[in-house]
């Protein structure tokens, strides 16, 4: 969740050029961010295994396994790693694989006490975690094809820049959902997700709005970053709850921000045999999906979420619903 802090900051601050943000560093107590390791053998929301990393006996002691998939999956600021929809997360995909999960919490990073601190801490984590990923491949052999990191608000921007940081090979997926945009709408691609941090990238805008303003969405950025990006519900506002006079991200409400987790969910736990979850159609705009001129899927309509079929560059639109179950049947 984002407040309404960073708001006032996009309108009254920026970081400025590359150059004034600091360059990337571990964070000083590496302790302050910890990597929760979740596999079939411990699978419970309580029975994580927190892996002491750079530590081989740690390593060695745990239940990872190179010869699986490996996740790692982000919060946004002021929010942890125990949050459902990253424990769901962790659930559901153990239910299809056997892999390896980690749900990785930064939260005394990102605490949303002064965002552009929050912000600068950002390139800290995904440094850490690139040098995590370098490491795991050393010790183990783990690929960074077999690498799928996921990431919410600043996390998305976690991701990407740890796609750029690996020293080891490029990240085979990295999944944005409603990438964080205030103080990143300037930056240069080296400085948030964008398609050239993994071999597939995919986007869910839910919250998203032009740069610069406030004149459509609130916390997410509304240019395509990936290979693939989705816009549910043209990707500024999604239905379910009224909007008040006020725009809620000036509130502190993010449940237009927040939805993009709770379709990425859903597009793991509602998958039926033979069913297509979340279909999309590409489409470069709301109004022109709206009146029916995007109704030619080419070589397919993409599926949204956990299924993506891998095309390079694509925007879809796709209209939800306002309650779970979000795609319409």
């Amino acid at each position: 969740m984002i407040c309404a802090l960073c708001i006032v900051l996009q309108l009254g601050t920026t970081l400025g050029s590359p150059d004034d943000i600091k360059a990337p560093e571990l964070p000083g107590n590496i302790s302050t961010v910890q990597f929760l390791l979740y596999t079939r053998e411990n699978p419970g929301d309580q029975d994580h295994y927190v892996l002491d990393v750079f530590n081989s006996s740690s390593l060695q002691q745990s239940p990872f396994s190179s010869d699986r998939g490996t996740y790692f999956v982000f919060h946004g600021m002021s929010d942890n790693a125990f949050l459902p929809w990253i424990l769901d997360t962790k659930t559901a995909i153990l239910g299809l694989e056997d892999a390896n999960i980690f749900a990785v919490d930064y939260s005394k990073m990102v605490p949303d006490i002064f965002y552009v601190q929050d912000v600068e801490n950002v390139y800290k984590v995904a440094n850490l975690t690139a040098n995590v990923i370098d490491w795991l491949h050393e010790e183990t052999g783990l690929l960074p094809e077999q690498i799928h990191l996921i990431g919410h608000s600043l996390g998305a921007h976690v991701v990407g820049v740890t796609g750029q940081y690996v020293t080891s090979g490029e990240i085979d997926r990295i999944t944005g959902l409603d990438p964080a945009g205030p103080l990143f709408y300037d930056l240069p691609n080296d400085r948030i997700l964008d398609a050239s941090d993994a071999s597939f990238v995919d986007i869910i805008h839910t919250n998203s709005v032009n740069e610069g303003g406030l004149i459509d969405g609130c916390y997410g950025l509304l240019r395509p970053l990936g290979h693939v990006d989705f816009y549910p519900n043209g990707g500024t506002h999604q239905p379910g709850h009224e909007e008040p006079f006020i725009r809620p991200c000036l509130l502190g409400y993010s449940w237009s921000h927040d939805r993009s987790t709770e379709l990425w969910v859903e597009s793991i736990t509602a998958r039926e045999p033979s069913s297509v979850v979340f279909k999309s159609w590409p489409c470069t705009c709301w109004e022109d999906y709206e009146l029916g001129v995007c109704q030619d899927c080419g070589p397919g309509c993409l599926e949204m979420g956990y299924n993506v079929q891998r095309r390079l560059r694509d925007t879809c639109q796709i209209s939800i619903y306002s309650d779970s179950p979000f795609y319409p049947s």
